[in-house]
Protein backbone atom coordinates (compact mmCIF):
# COMPACT_ATOMS: atom_id res chain seq x y z
CA UNK A 1 0.00 0.00 0.00
CA UNK A 2 2.61 2.36 0.96
CA UNK A 3 4.40 1.79 -2.58
CA UNK A 4 1.05 2.74 -4.18
CA UNK A 5 1.35 5.93 -2.32
CA UNK A 6 4.64 6.81 -2.93
CA UNK A 7 3.77 6.49 -6.35
CA UNK A 8 0.71 9.04 -6.29
CA UNK A 9 2.80 11.54 -3.81
CA UNK A 10 4.90 11.53 -6.73
CA UNK A 11 2.64 12.08 -9.26
CA UNK A 12 0.73 14.94 -6.97
CA UNK A 13 3.84 16.64 -7.45
CA UNK A 14 4.01 16.10 -11.48
CA UNK A 15 0.50 17.52 -11.48
CA UNK A 16 1.08 20.52 -9.42
CA UNK A 17 4.55 21.13 -11.17
CA UNK A 18 3.23 21.37 -14.06
CA UNK A 19 0.70 24.20 -13.02
CA UNK A 20 3.25 26.18 -11.21
CA UNK A 21 5.00 25.95 -15.14
CA UNK A 22 2.03 27.34 -16.71
CA UNK A 23 2.35 29.95 -13.90
CA UNK A 24 5.99 30.45 -15.20
CA UNK A 25 5.06 30.28 -18.82
CA UNK A 26 1.74 32.40 -18.38
CA UNK A 27 4.10 35.34 -16.74
CA UNK A 28 6.85 34.79 -19.04
CA UNK A 29 4.33 35.30 -22.30
CA UNK A 30 3.11 38.40 -20.81
CA UNK A 31 6.65 39.90 -20.08
CA UNK A 32 5.49 42.90 -22.95
CA UNK A 33 1.55 43.14 -21.29
CA UNK A 34 0.34 47.21 -20.36
CA UNK A 35 -0.64 46.78 -17.19
CA UNK A 36 -0.28 43.30 -16.23
CA UNK A 37 1.32 41.38 -12.62
CA UNK A 38 3.29 38.60 -12.44
CA UNK A 39 2.27 35.82 -10.38
CA UNK A 40 3.91 33.19 -8.78
CA UNK A 41 2.78 29.62 -7.15
CA UNK A 42 2.91 28.51 -3.74
CA UNK A 43 3.00 24.76 -2.60
CA UNK A 44 1.53 23.11 0.86
CA UNK A 45 1.73 18.97 1.95
CA UNK A 46 -1.66 17.19 1.61
CA UNK A 47 -3.15 14.96 4.05
CA UNK A 48 -1.23 13.55 6.11
CA UNK A 49 -1.82 9.80 6.83
CA UNK A 50 -1.07 8.05 10.55
CA UNK A 51 0.02 4.52 10.42
CA UNK A 52 1.39 3.79 14.10
CA UNK A 53 2.39 5.19 16.90
CA UNK A 54 5.39 5.32 17.82
CA UNK A 55 6.95 4.17 22.06
CA UNK A 56 7.18 7.69 23.34
CA UNK A 57 3.20 7.80 21.94
CA UNK A 58 3.82 10.48 19.13
CA UNK A 59 2.20 9.51 16.10
CA UNK A 60 4.17 7.98 13.26
CA UNK A 61 2.60 9.98 9.82
CA UNK A 62 3.64 10.00 6.23
CA UNK A 63 2.58 12.59 3.42
CA UNK A 64 0.44 11.67 0.74
CA UNK A 65 1.92 14.48 -1.76
CA UNK A 66 1.87 18.36 -2.63
CA UNK A 67 -1.18 20.51 -3.17
CA UNK A 68 -1.15 23.80 -4.86
CA UNK A 69 -1.71 26.41 -2.07
CA UNK A 70 -2.29 29.33 -3.59
CA UNK A 71 -1.47 31.68 -7.13
CA UNK A 72 -0.65 35.39 -6.01
CA UNK A 73 -0.35 38.23 -8.10
CA UNK A 74 2.65 40.93 -7.17
CA UNK A 75 1.28 43.92 -7.44
CA UNK A 76 4.03 45.86 -7.50
CA UNK A 77 4.12 48.44 -10.08
CA UNK A 78 5.51 48.24 -13.33
CA UNK A 79 8.39 50.35 -14.79
CA UNK A 80 6.69 53.63 -16.86
CA UNK A 81 7.70 53.81 -20.49
CA UNK A 82 6.92 56.69 -22.67
CA UNK A 83 4.81 57.28 -25.34
CA UNK A 84 3.10 59.50 -27.81
CA UNK A 85 -0.21 59.17 -27.06
CA UNK A 86 -1.93 61.65 -24.46
CA UNK A 87 -4.49 59.73 -23.76
CA UNK A 88 -1.79 56.90 -23.09
CA UNK A 89 -2.23 56.81 -18.93
CA UNK A 90 -0.69 55.19 -15.95
CA UNK A 91 -1.41 55.24 -12.50
CA UNK A 92 1.99 56.05 -10.53
CA UNK A 93 1.24 54.74 -7.13
CA UNK A 94 -1.57 52.74 -5.88
CA UNK A 95 -5.53 52.60 -7.76
CA UNK A 96 -6.76 50.88 -10.57
CA UNK A 97 -8.84 52.65 -13.42
CA UNK A 98 -12.60 52.22 -13.46
CA UNK A 99 -14.32 51.04 -16.88
CA UNK A 100 -17.82 49.96 -17.45
CA UNK A 101 -18.61 47.23 -19.97
CA UNK A 102 -20.79 49.47 -22.88
CA UNK A 103 -23.58 46.82 -22.08
CA UNK A 104 -24.79 48.80 -19.10
CA UNK A 105 -26.68 51.77 -19.30
CA UNK A 106 -24.80 54.78 -18.14
CA UNK A 107 -25.64 56.38 -14.98
CA UNK A 108 -25.88 53.22 -13.06
CA UNK A 109 -22.20 53.26 -11.90
CA UNK A 110 -20.99 53.38 -8.71
CA UNK A 111 -17.83 54.20 -6.92
CA UNK A 112 -18.00 51.29 -4.14
CA UNK A 113 -20.13 49.14 -5.99
CA UNK A 114 -19.22 45.43 -4.83
CA UNK A 115 -19.33 42.72 -8.06
CA UNK A 116 -22.54 41.71 -6.67
CA UNK A 117 -24.07 45.36 -7.56
CA UNK A 118 -22.64 46.24 -10.67
CA UNK A 119 -21.38 42.84 -12.24
CA UNK A 120 -20.02 45.37 -15.69
CA UNK A 121 -17.47 47.32 -13.52
CA UNK A 122 -14.17 46.61 -14.02
CA UNK A 123 -10.64 47.97 -12.73
CA UNK A 124 -7.15 47.75 -14.61
CA UNK A 125 -3.69 48.71 -14.23
CA UNK A 126 -3.69 49.34 -18.33
CA UNK A 127 -4.34 52.68 -19.37
CA UNK A 128 -4.32 52.45 -23.08
CA UNK A 129 -6.78 54.74 -23.90
CA UNK A 130 -8.26 56.01 -27.39
CA UNK A 131 -11.44 57.61 -28.57
CA UNK A 132 -14.04 56.12 -29.95
CA UNK A 133 -16.23 57.01 -32.74
CA UNK A 134 -18.84 58.32 -30.08
CA UNK A 135 -16.11 60.69 -28.21
CA UNK A 136 -16.03 58.04 -25.10
CA UNK A 137 -12.62 57.34 -23.78
CA UNK A 138 -11.97 53.73 -24.30
CA UNK A 139 -9.97 50.49 -23.78
CA UNK A 140 -8.49 48.05 -25.98
CA UNK A 141 -11.99 45.93 -25.06
CA UNK A 142 -13.70 49.26 -25.72
CA UNK A 143 -14.89 49.12 -21.99
CA UNK A 144 -15.82 53.35 -20.86
CA UNK A 145 -13.35 55.18 -18.60
CA UNK A 146 -15.29 56.84 -15.70
CA UNK A 147 -14.85 60.07 -14.24
CA UNK A 148 -16.65 63.06 -12.88
CA UNK A 149 -17.96 65.62 -15.16
CA UNK A 150 -16.17 69.17 -13.74
CA UNK A 151 -17.46 72.89 -14.12
CA UNK A 152 -15.63 75.55 -15.62
CA UNK A 153 -13.75 76.22 -11.98
CA UNK A 154 -12.54 72.68 -12.04
CA UNK A 155 -15.02 71.78 -9.39
CA UNK A 156 -16.98 68.27 -9.76
CA UNK A 157 -20.54 68.89 -11.10
CA UNK A 158 -21.58 65.88 -8.61
CA UNK A 159 -18.47 65.41 -5.89
CA UNK A 160 -20.44 62.01 -4.37
CA UNK A 161 -19.85 58.31 -5.81
CA UNK A 162 -23.26 58.26 -7.87
CA UNK A 163 -21.54 61.16 -9.89
CA UNK A 164 -18.99 59.10 -11.62
CA UNK A 165 -20.27 58.99 -15.11
CA UNK A 166 -18.72 58.11 -18.39
CA UNK A 167 -15.75 60.53 -20.05
CA UNK A 168 -16.98 61.16 -23.24
CA UNK A 169 -14.87 63.45 -25.49
CA UNK A 170 -17.46 64.77 -27.45
CA UNK A 171 -20.81 65.40 -25.31
CA UNK A 172 -22.23 65.36 -21.76
CA UNK A 173 -24.83 63.25 -20.46
CA UNK A 174 -27.39 66.46 -20.40
CA UNK A 175 -26.49 66.63 -23.99
CA UNK A 176 -23.38 69.55 -23.86
CA UNK A 177 -21.34 69.58 -26.73
CA UNK A 178 -17.90 69.78 -25.68
CA UNK A 179 -16.27 69.62 -28.69
CA UNK A 180 -17.39 73.25 -29.47
CA UNK A 181 -16.41 76.32 -26.24
CA UNK A 182 -18.78 79.29 -26.41
CA UNK A 183 -16.89 82.37 -26.71
CA UNK A 184 -16.96 85.28 -23.82
CA UNK A 185 -17.99 88.40 -24.78
CA UNK A 186 -15.11 91.24 -23.87
CA UNK A 187 -15.99 93.56 -20.81
CA UNK A 188 -12.50 94.78 -20.46
CA UNK A 189 -10.00 96.26 -23.02
CA UNK A 190 -6.35 97.44 -21.87
CA UNK A 191 -4.58 99.99 -23.46
CA UNK A 192 -0.60 100.41 -23.78
CA UNK A 193 1.19 102.27 -26.09
CA UNK A 194 3.28 105.19 -25.88
CA UNK A 195 2.44 108.48 -27.40
CA UNK A 196 5.11 110.69 -28.89
CA UNK A 197 5.61 114.14 -26.81
CA UNK A 198 6.99 115.80 -30.03
CA UNK A 199 3.73 115.82 -32.19
CA UNK A 200 2.56 119.15 -31.90
CA UNK A 201 -1.05 120.57 -31.70
CA UNK A 202 -2.28 121.44 -35.26
CA UNK A 203 -3.84 125.04 -34.29
CA UNK A 204 -5.23 125.45 -37.97
CA UNK A 205 -7.51 122.80 -37.91
CA UNK A 206 -9.57 120.74 -35.84
CA UNK A 207 -9.71 117.89 -38.05
CA UNK A 208 -8.96 114.16 -36.73
CA UNK A 209 -6.46 112.81 -39.38
CA UNK A 210 -4.39 109.59 -38.14
CA UNK A 211 -1.25 111.68 -39.17
CA UNK A 212 -1.67 114.04 -36.64
CA UNK A 213 -2.32 111.90 -33.64
CA UNK A 214 -2.13 108.02 -33.06
CA UNK A 215 -4.11 104.97 -33.28
CA UNK A 216 -4.00 101.71 -31.57
CA UNK A 217 -6.20 98.82 -32.89
CA UNK A 218 -7.77 96.27 -30.61
CA UNK A 219 -9.86 92.97 -31.13
CA UNK A 220 -13.26 92.28 -29.62
CA UNK A 221 -15.38 90.38 -29.03
CA UNK A 222 -19.27 90.65 -28.87
CA UNK A 223 -21.67 88.28 -27.07
CA UNK A 224 -21.86 85.57 -29.68
CA UNK A 225 -17.91 85.14 -29.85
CA UNK A 226 -17.99 87.43 -33.61
CA UNK A 227 -14.88 89.77 -33.11
CA UNK A 228 -14.89 93.44 -33.97
CA UNK A 229 -12.12 95.99 -34.34
CA UNK A 230 -12.30 98.94 -32.19
CA UNK A 231 -9.63 101.54 -32.69
CA UNK A 232 -8.72 104.01 -29.98
CA UNK A 233 -7.15 107.24 -31.84
CA UNK A 234 -4.79 109.78 -29.64
CA UNK A 235 -4.18 113.33 -30.45
CA UNK A 236 -3.34 116.23 -28.61
CA UNK A 237 -6.17 118.32 -26.70
CA UNK A 238 -4.88 121.70 -26.84
CA UNK A 239 -1.70 124.67 -27.47
CA UNK A 240 -2.04 125.84 -23.80
CA UNK A 241 0.26 124.95 -21.12
CA UNK A 242 -2.83 122.81 -19.49
CA UNK A 243 -2.71 120.91 -22.99
CA UNK A 244 1.27 120.22 -23.16
CA UNK A 245 0.55 117.02 -20.82
CA UNK A 246 -3.28 116.11 -22.19
CA UNK A 247 -4.17 114.14 -24.78
CA UNK A 248 -7.65 113.52 -25.85
CA UNK A 249 -9.00 110.30 -27.24
CA UNK A 250 -12.08 108.82 -29.90
CA UNK A 251 -13.42 105.53 -30.00
CA UNK A 252 -13.85 104.50 -33.76
CA UNK A 253 -15.46 101.15 -35.45
CA UNK A 254 -16.78 100.09 -38.45
CA UNK A 255 -20.62 101.32 -39.46
CA UNK A 256 -21.49 98.05 -40.29
CA UNK A 257 -20.64 96.40 -37.32
CA UNK A 258 -22.98 98.63 -35.44
CA UNK A 259 -26.80 98.48 -35.11
CA UNK A 260 -28.36 101.18 -36.91
CA UNK A 261 -30.96 101.95 -34.44
CA UNK A 262 -28.45 102.83 -31.56
CA UNK A 263 -26.53 105.51 -34.10
CA UNK A 264 -26.72 108.92 -32.74
CA UNK A 265 -28.96 108.37 -29.78
CA UNK A 266 -26.75 110.00 -27.25
CA UNK A 267 -23.22 112.06 -27.08
CA UNK A 268 -21.81 108.58 -25.71
CA UNK A 269 -23.50 106.59 -28.40
CA UNK A 270 -21.50 106.05 -31.93
CA UNK A 271 -22.86 108.71 -34.08
CA UNK A 272 -21.05 109.38 -38.16
CA UNK A 273 -18.45 111.77 -38.34
CA UNK A 274 -18.77 114.99 -39.69
CA UNK A 275 -17.44 114.98 -43.57
CA UNK A 276 -14.49 117.32 -42.91
CA UNK A 277 -12.98 114.15 -40.06
CA UNK A 278 -10.55 112.75 -42.38
CA UNK A 279 -10.63 108.99 -40.64
CA UNK A 280 -11.82 107.12 -43.75
CA UNK A 281 -15.17 105.87 -44.88
CA UNK A 282 -17.62 103.60 -43.16
CA UNK A 283 -16.54 104.78 -39.66
CA UNK A 284 -18.45 105.18 -36.92
CA UNK A 285 -16.92 106.90 -33.93
CA UNK A 286 -17.39 108.35 -30.26
CA UNK A 287 -15.49 111.91 -30.65
CA UNK A 288 -13.48 113.41 -27.56
CA UNK A 289 -14.54 110.14 -25.57
CA UNK A 290 -12.21 111.33 -22.78
CA UNK A 291 -8.91 112.45 -21.91
CA UNK A 292 -5.27 111.07 -20.54
CA UNK A 293 -3.00 113.54 -18.36
CA UNK A 294 0.42 112.90 -17.73
CA UNK A 295 3.02 114.48 -15.32
CA UNK A 296 6.26 116.20 -16.84
CA UNK A 297 8.01 112.33 -16.67
CA UNK A 298 5.00 110.82 -18.86
CA UNK A 299 3.49 109.34 -16.71
CA UNK A 300 -0.33 108.97 -16.11
CA UNK A 301 -2.19 110.47 -13.57
CA UNK A 302 -5.44 111.12 -14.45
CA UNK A 303 -8.08 110.59 -16.73
CA UNK A 304 -10.58 112.79 -17.64
CA UNK A 305 -14.02 111.56 -19.01
CA UNK A 306 -15.98 113.37 -22.11
CA UNK A 307 -16.70 116.04 -19.58
CA UNK A 308 -13.39 116.39 -18.47
CA UNK A 309 -14.44 115.37 -14.91
CA UNK A 310 -11.58 113.01 -13.18
CA UNK A 311 -12.47 109.80 -13.11
CA UNK A 312 -9.91 109.08 -10.63
CA UNK A 313 -11.10 111.40 -7.32
CA UNK A 314 -14.81 109.71 -8.49
CA UNK A 315 -13.19 106.20 -8.13
CA UNK A 316 -12.75 104.73 -4.74
CA UNK A 317 -10.30 102.31 -6.13
CA UNK A 318 -8.34 105.61 -8.44
CA UNK A 319 -9.54 102.95 -11.36
CA UNK A 320 -8.96 105.22 -14.97
CA UNK A 321 -11.46 102.51 -16.59
CA UNK A 322 -14.05 104.41 -18.71
CA UNK A 323 -16.85 102.44 -19.90
CA UNK A 324 -18.29 102.34 -23.51
CA UNK A 325 -21.52 100.82 -25.00
CA UNK A 326 -21.28 98.44 -28.20
CA UNK A 327 -24.39 97.46 -29.93
CA UNK A 328 -22.23 94.56 -32.44
CA UNK A 329 -24.01 93.12 -35.29
CA UNK A 330 -23.38 89.86 -36.89
CA UNK A 331 -22.29 89.74 -39.84
CA UNK A 332 -25.66 88.41 -41.19
CA UNK A 333 -27.11 92.01 -39.82
CA UNK A 334 -28.49 90.29 -36.85
CA UNK A 335 -27.82 91.86 -33.00
CA UNK A 336 -25.14 90.51 -31.51
CA UNK A 337 -25.38 91.99 -28.21
CA UNK A 338 -28.11 91.59 -25.49
CA UNK A 339 -30.65 94.44 -25.11
CA UNK A 340 -28.75 97.41 -24.29
CA UNK A 341 -25.67 96.69 -25.61
CA UNK A 342 -22.33 95.86 -24.80
CA UNK A 343 -20.63 97.64 -21.75
CA UNK A 344 -16.92 97.34 -22.43
CA UNK A 345 -14.33 98.99 -19.94
CA UNK A 346 -11.33 101.06 -21.24
CA UNK A 347 -8.67 100.83 -19.05
CA UNK A 348 -5.49 102.99 -20.19
CA UNK A 349 -3.06 102.06 -16.73
CA UNK A 350 -3.00 102.75 -13.30
CA UNK A 351 -2.47 106.17 -12.66
CA UNK A 352 -0.30 107.36 -9.93
CA UNK A 353 -2.23 110.08 -8.59
CA UNK A 354 -1.20 112.56 -5.77
CA UNK A 355 -4.24 113.87 -3.76
CA UNK A 356 -4.06 117.32 -2.50
CA UNK A 357 -5.51 118.83 0.82
CA UNK A 358 -5.60 121.80 2.06
CA UNK A 359 -3.38 122.44 -1.09
CA UNK A 360 -0.64 119.82 -0.44
CA UNK A 361 0.01 117.76 -2.05
CA UNK A 362 -0.41 113.61 -0.14
CA UNK A 363 1.21 110.49 -0.33
CA UNK A 364 0.49 109.39 -3.76
CA UNK A 365 -1.65 106.58 -4.50
CA UNK A 366 -2.87 104.34 -6.90
CA UNK A 367 -0.42 102.39 -9.05
CA UNK A 368 3.06 103.35 -11.29
CA UNK A 369 1.12 105.08 -14.05
CA UNK A 370 4.04 103.23 -16.36
CA UNK A 371 2.06 100.21 -17.17
CA UNK A 372 -0.62 101.51 -19.82
CA UNK A 373 -0.26 104.36 -22.09
CA UNK A 374 2.51 106.61 -21.85
CA UNK A 375 4.19 109.75 -23.05
CA UNK A 376 8.01 110.02 -23.74
CA UNK A 377 10.19 111.57 -26.87
CA UNK A 378 10.26 108.79 -29.34
CA UNK A 379 7.71 107.27 -32.19
CA UNK A 380 4.27 105.82 -31.25
CA UNK A 381 4.82 102.65 -30.42
CA UNK A 382 1.69 100.42 -29.65
CA UNK A 383 2.49 98.41 -26.33
CA UNK A 384 1.30 93.99 -25.76
CA UNK A 385 -2.74 95.09 -25.24
CA UNK A 386 -5.12 92.93 -23.19
CA UNK A 387 -9.03 91.81 -23.60
CA UNK A 388 -10.90 89.63 -21.40
CA UNK A 389 -13.17 88.51 -24.21
CA UNK A 390 -12.68 85.25 -27.00
CA UNK A 391 -14.31 83.91 -30.00
CA UNK A 392 -16.11 80.52 -30.30
CA UNK A 393 -13.49 77.76 -30.27
CA UNK A 394 -12.56 73.88 -30.75
CA UNK A 395 -11.49 71.45 -29.13
CA UNK A 396 -8.12 70.87 -30.76
CA UNK A 397 -5.94 68.87 -27.72
CA UNK A 398 -6.83 67.47 -24.28
CA UNK A 399 -4.03 67.27 -21.18
CA UNK A 400 -4.27 65.14 -18.01
CA UNK A 401 -3.00 66.51 -14.63
CA UNK A 402 -1.25 63.84 -11.86
CA UNK A 403 -4.99 64.23 -10.18
CA UNK A 404 -6.56 62.89 -13.07
CA UNK A 405 -8.07 66.55 -14.03
CA UNK A 406 -8.50 65.99 -18.07
CA UNK A 407 -8.45 69.24 -19.88
CA UNK A 408 -9.50 70.82 -23.24
CA UNK A 409 -7.59 73.36 -25.37
CA UNK A 410 -9.74 75.02 -27.41
CA UNK A 411 -8.90 76.97 -30.70
CA UNK A 412 -10.08 80.07 -29.46
CA UNK A 413 -6.84 79.99 -26.60
CA UNK A 414 -8.86 78.46 -23.95
CA UNK A 415 -7.97 75.49 -21.55
CA UNK A 416 -10.74 74.18 -19.64
CA UNK A 417 -11.45 71.69 -17.31
CA UNK A 418 -13.44 68.34 -18.73
CA UNK A 419 -13.74 65.43 -16.70
CA UNK A 420 -11.71 63.86 -13.47
CA UNK A 421 -10.35 60.52 -13.99
CA UNK A 422 -11.96 58.07 -11.14
CA UNK A 423 -9.40 56.02 -9.54
CA UNK A 424 -9.96 53.09 -7.35
CA UNK A 425 -8.62 51.40 -4.37
CA UNK A 426 -9.12 47.95 -2.83
CA UNK A 427 -8.70 46.54 0.91
CA UNK A 428 -7.25 43.08 -0.60
CA UNK A 429 -5.82 43.32 -3.94
CA UNK A 430 -5.25 39.95 -3.66
CA UNK A 431 -8.84 39.13 -3.69
CA UNK A 432 -9.92 40.64 -6.88
CA UNK A 433 -10.84 37.85 -9.90
CA UNK A 434 -8.71 38.32 -12.64
CA UNK A 435 -10.96 38.68 -16.16
CA UNK A 436 -8.65 38.65 -18.65
CA UNK A 437 -7.79 41.30 -20.90
CA UNK A 438 -5.54 43.34 -17.89
CA UNK A 439 -9.06 43.90 -15.93
CA UNK A 440 -10.13 42.81 -12.40
CA UNK A 441 -13.75 42.34 -11.25
CA UNK A 442 -14.21 42.89 -6.99
CA UNK A 443 -15.23 40.26 -4.93
CA UNK A 444 -16.48 39.54 -1.40
CA UNK A 445 -12.72 39.08 -0.80
CA UNK A 446 -11.56 42.16 -1.95
CA UNK A 447 -14.60 44.10 -0.52
CA UNK A 448 -16.01 47.08 -2.30
CA UNK A 449 -13.91 49.72 -4.19
CA UNK A 450 -12.88 52.82 -2.39
CA UNK A 451 -13.12 55.44 -5.19
CA UNK A 452 -11.25 57.99 -5.21
CA UNK A 453 -9.27 61.12 -6.51
CA UNK A 454 -5.55 60.27 -7.89
CA UNK A 455 -2.77 61.99 -5.14
CA UNK A 456 -5.50 62.21 -2.18
CA UNK A 457 -4.53 59.65 0.76
CA UNK A 458 -2.45 56.10 -0.36
CA UNK A 459 -3.94 56.85 -3.94
CA UNK A 460 -0.98 57.54 -6.32
CA UNK A 461 -1.21 60.18 -9.24
CA UNK A 462 -2.40 59.76 -12.82
CA UNK A 463 0.30 60.31 -15.99
CA UNK A 464 -0.13 60.46 -19.21
CA UNK A 465 1.90 59.93 -22.71
CA UNK A 466 3.23 56.72 -20.14
CA UNK A 467 2.43 53.67 -20.09
CA UNK A 468 2.63 50.95 -17.45
CA UNK A 469 4.42 48.05 -18.43
CA UNK A 470 4.63 44.23 -16.87
CA UNK A 471 6.32 43.97 -13.73
CA UNK A 472 7.44 40.10 -14.70
CA UNK A 473 10.93 39.81 -14.00
CA UNK A 474 12.47 37.50 -16.62
CA UNK A 475 15.71 36.83 -15.33
CA UNK A 476 13.69 35.18 -11.79
CA UNK A 477 11.11 33.05 -14.10
CA UNK A 478 14.27 31.40 -15.63
CA UNK A 479 15.33 30.72 -11.82
CA UNK A 480 11.80 29.41 -11.39
CA UNK A 481 11.39 27.53 -14.02
CA UNK A 482 14.70 25.61 -13.78
CA UNK A 483 13.93 25.48 -9.85
CA UNK A 484 10.50 23.59 -11.32
CA UNK A 485 12.06 21.27 -13.67
CA UNK A 486 14.39 19.86 -11.14
CA UNK A 487 11.51 19.41 -8.98
CA UNK A 488 9.47 17.52 -12.28
CA UNK A 489 12.30 15.48 -12.62
CA UNK A 490 13.09 14.42 -9.16
CA UNK A 491 9.44 13.07 -8.94
CA UNK A 492 9.29 11.77 -12.45
CA UNK A 493 12.07 9.53 -10.52
CA UNK A 494 10.07 8.48 -7.91
CA UNK A 495 7.05 7.42 -9.78
CA UNK A 496 10.10 5.09 -12.10
CA UNK A 497 11.40 3.92 -8.76
CA UNK A 498 8.04 2.66 -7.55
CA UNK A 499 7.19 1.70 -10.99
CA UNK A 500 10.10 -0.69 -10.79
CA UNK A 501 9.21 -1.84 -7.33
CA UNK A 502 6.23 -2.62 -8.25
CA UNK A 503 7.23 -4.59 -11.11
CA UNK A 504 9.40 -6.27 -8.49
CA UNK A 505 6.42 -7.35 -6.36
CA UNK A 506 4.59 -8.85 -8.93
CA UNK A 507 7.29 -11.10 -10.09
CA UNK A 508 7.42 -12.73 -6.41
CA UNK A 509 4.50 -15.08 -7.59
CA UNK A 510 6.22 -16.47 -10.08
Amino acid sequence: MSIIQAMLAGTSALNKYGDAMTVIGNNLANAQTTGFKTSRSTFEDMLVQTIGVSGSGSSTQVGTGVGLSSVDQSFQQGSLNTTARVTDMAIDGRGYFIVRDAGLQPGKVTVAASSKQDEKIYYSRAGSFQKDKNGYLVNNSSMIVQGWLLDKDGNRVNPSPKGVTDVNLAKTQAGDNITIHLGNPTGMARIAANLDSSVAYDATSAQLNYDKGHTSTIRVYDSQGGSHNVEVHFERSGNTDEDKNRWKFSVIVNESEIDPKSIGTSEDNFSTPPSDLSIGTGKLMIRDAGYLVFDDSGSLVDVLGKDKTSRITNSPSYSSDIAFTFNFMTDGGNPATPDGGQKIKFNFGNPSYTPKVDGKDMKPVGGSGRDGVIQSVGDYQALPQFQDGYGVGTLEDISVNQDGKLYGSYSNGQTIPLYQISVADFSDEQGLDQVGASLYRATSASGDDIGGIAQTGRLGGVRSFVLEQSNVDMSGEFVNMIAMQRAFQANSRIVSVTDGMLEELMSLKR
